[in-house]
């Protein structure tokens, strides 16, 4: 903007134009059944992805490169502009009757106008409850408050949500900001809060949200944001507060992403393939290979782990396993605003068996704002089983184990066969964690459940499920966290014991609390009497399908049929064995349709279902009660390659 001066200034008017000119302008799950093996003999080359219109898309290999991080979008860093003393365009009481004499008529530069500072009001301070006469004082080296709750990509059910945060230095509180945008161009609310936590003084639609803080102190705000973080208003709406699960959004923008793992046998041959929201039939996908040139089976188990390193976006770990090699591995993908392959940790155990069968997020499970991983080993400490712990922190998640679960550490238990995490069973903040295994013989086997703290995980606070007691069920096979399927606030358990073809399989429900998991199943659902049915091999939370307020879920049952089905079994507020039910059935003859489901809908309105001996991933959209016979699009790829053995999506 720009100021004139006169070319002579009457004595009492230069001092008022020159403070004016000073003031310048602001400027999954896992724990595979066992479903048909792909033949590791075939050739595992990849030719092209064919994505709903036969359209080929060469495959992309997954590059190293530094981060991005999204919350480097500079602050604007102005002198607030204090508003509030513009009243000195009091100028107007000055009037010229004092200076009669000096051709005052020659200053007519009282063009006043070029005090376009009342256009200064975009500065935003939008809706900010806070007082316009406060000062903005200059960033002193204090890093603003860093957010911890709740965690990124969390379901959250109240529209006035409870924020959480830390604060470093001399600072007092926070002032936040709740953006529709992650460049917060829309506030949709602006509050301070002092100490470390505050409720939104306003309600939230349902969909997703963004907010960050910037500190305060004695004198105000402080001008630099802390990073961007996101979270997704649940229709749900039960009688207390929660936050849990998380949605897969690699790329920040407020879409839920997908992944579909593609463990093609033969070294390096394996793909994840990612595509990115809102899903068309027209998009391509993000191709991710394995860091090690010679892996075999990367993609055996895809899901998503929550935000990892607190830059706000979620990201996606990946495990190669191949029950022939001696160790397997998992990787992180870290998420990035440009949805670039971005690598992250790779963790492995040398020498160890079965190191990444199983994989999840475990949610924050100490409260400090960073997700945590599981990783389940069935045959460490010779079949005994063990359950490795890693956290997250500000440089991404560490390489060291915090902890090992052992179960009760029998022989024989293959414990971390399955785990579950991004649960919160007794809604205290802290994120808990379900591990399971067959056991061979049964009666070794079982799940567990351990609760979070500000310690972490518990080994000590272990909770044994009961089981379904039949010898040949292989109880603790599967394990999955649902969300909320009985309305009441507290996150809920799947066990799947999908039998080894001597009957139908049955899936277990353990519902959460304000004292944790009753040990007891709330229900036992049973599988129709088809002894290869594998009912149970896949159980995934849904959210509300038929929008009752309630939570859904799936159950896999990849040999039943045709070429396997997948059931939607309808929460309610009282869980019982007579939980409605919709059966969908496979497509292809021995597709293997039901190997894995996930919900790629934040708010309940699809999911899909893969099919990897059929090579395809089928999205299927229910409008409210109604259920599809078929998909409305199937993601399929070229013959041989185990596409469609693992889904991550939201949960």
């Amino acid at each position: 903007m720009n100021h004139r001066a006169p070319s002579k200034l009457p004595p009492r008017l230069s001092p008022l134009l020159l403070a004016l000119l000073a003031t310048g302008c602001p400027g999954f799950r896992t724990g595979y059944a066992d479903v048909p093996a792909l033949d590791s003999s075939i050739d595992a080359a990849i030719d092209a992805i064919v994505v709903g219109d036969g359209s080929d898309v060469a495959s992309i290999d997954a590059v190293d490169a530094s981060p991005i991080d999204s919350a480097d979008v500079p602050a604007i860093d102005a002198s607030p502009m204090d508003v509030a003393d513009v009243p000195a365009i009091d100028v107007v009481d000055v009037p010229p009757i004092d200076v009669p004499a000096i051709d005052a008529i020659d200053v007519p530069s009282v063009d006043v106008p070029a005090i376009d500072v009342v256009d200064v009001p975009a500065i935003d301070v939008p809706a900010a409850d806070v007082p316009l006469d406060r000062a903005v004082p200059t960033d002193t080296g204090v890093a603003p408050p860093r957010p911890v709750g709740p965690p990124v990509g969390a379901m959250v059910t109240s529209p006035r949500p409870s924020l959480r945060w830390r604060l470093g230095g001399t600072l007092v509180g926070a002032a936040v900001e709740v953006c529709r945008d992650r460049a917060c161009t829309m506030v949709e609310s602006a509050f301070d809060a002092t100490g470390t936590s505050g409720t939104l003084p306003v309600e939230l639609p349902t969909g997703p949200h963004f907010w960050r803080l910037r500190g305060l102190t004695g004198g105000g705000r402080l001008s630099t944001p802390s990073a961007t973080w996101q979270f997704w208003i649940s229709p749900l709406r039960p009688p207390r507060e929660s936050a849990y699960g998380s949605v897969l959004d690699l790329d920040g923008d407020g879409h839920a992403d997908f992944a579909v793992g593609s463990p093609s046998p033969g070294p390096g041959a394996g793909r994840v393939f990612v595509w990115r929201g809102p899903l068309s039939t027209a998009s391509s996908p993000l191709v991710l290979t394995a860091a090690d040139e010679s892996a075999v089976g990367f993609g055996q188990v895809v899901t998503g782990v929550g935000d990892v390193d607190g830059d706000g976006i979620t990201d996606l770990g990946v495990t190669s396993y191949d029950p022939t090699e001696i160790q397997g591995a998992v990787e992180i993908f870290q998420g990035n605003t440009a949805f670039a392959a971005v690598r992250g940790r790779r963790l492995t155990t040398p020498g160890e068996l079965t190191f990444g069968y199983s994989l999840d997020g475990a949610g924050d499970t100490d409260g400090d704002g960073y997700a945590d991983v599981i990783v389940g080993q069935p045959e460490a400490a010779s079949g005994h089983g063990r359950a490795h712990i890693y956290l997250g922190g500000a440089a991404g998640l560490g390489g060291t184990i915090a902890l090992s679960l052992t179960g009760r550490d029998l022989p024989g238990a293959r414990f971390g066969y399955a785990v579950a995490g991004g649960a919160d069973v007794d809604n205290d903040t802290f994120a808990d964690v379900l591990v399971a295994g067959p056991g061979a013989p049964v009666s070794q086997g079982g799940a567990y459940v351990y609760l979070g703290s500000a310690a972490g995980v518990r080994a000590a606070s272990r909770n044994i499920l009961a089981t379904d007691g039949d010898p040949d069920g292989r109880y603790g096979a599967v394990a999955a966290h649902l969300g909320d399927i009985n309305d009441d606030g507290f996150s809920d358990f799947g066990v799947g014991a999908p039998g080894n073809g001597t009957h139908g399989g049955r899936v277990l429900l353990f519902v959460g609390s304000g004292v944790g998991v009753s040990p007891t199943p709330a229900a036992m659902l049973p599988a129709p009497a088809i002894p290869t049915e594998f009912f149970g091999a896949a159980i995934a939370g849904l959210g509300d399908l038929d929008d009752d307020g309630v939570g859904d879920f799936a159950i896999g049952a990849p040999s039943a049929g045709f070429g396997g089905r997948v059931t939607i079994v309808y929460g309610a507020r009282s869980v019982t064995p007579a939980l409605r039910r919709t059966v969908y059935n496979g497509l292809t003859g021995g597709g293997a349709f039901g190997t894995s489901v996930a919900s790629v809908d934040p708010l309940g309105d699809s999911f899909v279902v893969g099919a990897p001996v059929a090579f395809s991933v089928g999205r299927y959209v229910p409008m409210g009660s109604t259920s599809p016979t078929s998909p409305v699009f199937i993601y399929s790829l070229a013959e041989r390659t185990g596409f469609g053995q693992s889904i991550a999506g939201v949960w």
